[in-house]
């Protein structure tokens, strides 16, 4: 049998396998809880009629909860139920959150907490298309908005750049969008980095931190040729948790990273700034690593365990003693 035609068995049998965990959990189901049907679109009358209130984003932050989860969030120490807390109690408001929330400024506090050029270094940051228009862009580069998420453009070699799709994102308020009030009255700005440790892909490693404590890592994208983005949970003994319902989950045994110990621990340097829940993302290989970003509120409170008794074990592997 050729190389690829076992490469493709065996991402045929992860996908196969992942499928049926995912399938085993989703038969799980949740209490269904009516009133969903109208908190949620209440929430969204006042968002369009009321839009920058307090009251508002909360009201708003307690119709997305209830429409996903089929509950009232609760004062158990759950994922879905701190993340909603943290989103509606002020700590987005607080200048940290706020500063780390800009992709550009958040390198500044990066490099000065650690005390090395460890987030990923820039080329320019763009204020205005009369800037992107007069700016020479390197043949190879990364183009991120400041202040939005999953909008990127990746330069290769020296394809054309998207002014239209640029301008747009010099318009596009995405506080708007999310009501993460940490977004709220940025400057709108592009940055323009160098692809991390110089790959196009590089590994990804998500690690999350309670009151400046580890909880648990996310990997990404560690199938090669796999066809879709992909991850995987890890407990902070690098035990696996699967144990959400997500259908990008492969059940694929992975080594510990050899940078994993001393990524965490410049994590949680970082994590000891805040009170509540922070994510610190990273780019690895296994000789060095850079800080991509520093997430506020990872996954806002949408990603869904089954049931209770699923979170409330979820919840105790995850949250430090």
């Amino acid at each position: 049998m050729s190389s690829e035609h076992k490469l493709g068995a065996a991402l045929d049998e992860v996908l196969q396998a992942s499928k049926a965990h995912v399938d085993a959990l989703a038969k799980l189901k949740p209490r269904r809880f009516p009133w969903h049907r109208i908190v949620l679109p209440f929430g969204r009358w006042l968002y369009r009629h009321y839009p920058n209130g307090t009251l508002t984003n909360r009201i708003y932050w307690l119709g997305l909860f209830v429409s996903v989860h089929r509950r009232f969030p609760r004062r158990d120490r759950f994922l879905s139920d701190v993340l909603f807390r943290q989103a509606v109690s002020g700590e987005l408001d607080k200048s940290l959150r706020r500063m780390v929330t800009d992709k550009y400024e958040s390198k500044a506090y990066v490099n000065e907490k650690l005390g090395e050029e460890r987030a990923v270094p820039t080329f320019a940051v763009l204020s205005s298309m009369e800037e992107v228009e007069a700016y020479e862009f390197p043949n190879r580069c990364v183009v991120k908005p400041t202040v939005n998420w999953k909008r990127v453009f990746l330069r290769l070699d020296g394809e054309q750049i998207p002014y239209h799709e640029f301008a747009q994102w010099l318009r596009h308020d995405f506080f708007l969008d999310t009501r993460e009030t940490n977004y709220k009255d940025h400057p709108l700005r592009l940055v323009v980095e160098e692809f991390a440790l110089g790959q196009q892909d590089p590994k990804e490693i998500k690690i999350l931190y309670f009151d400046g404590k580890l909880m648990y890592f996310r990997v990404f994208d560690f199938v090669p040729d796999y066809p879709e983005r992909h991850s995987r949970e890890y407990d902070r003994h690098w035990q696996p948790l699967d144990l959400t319902v997500d259908a990008r989950l492969l059940q694929v045994d992975l080594e510990k990273p050899v940078l994993l110990d001393e990524m965490a621990e410049a994590g949680a340097k970082i994590a000891e700034d805040f009170s509540g829940i922070v994510r610190v993302d990273f780019y690895y290989d296994d000789h060095d690593w850079k800080i991509g970003e520093i997430t506020n509120l990872p996954t806002g409170v949408v990603t869904r365990i089954p049931n209770l008794a699923v979170e409330r074990e979820f919840a105790k592997r995850v949250f430090p003693e």
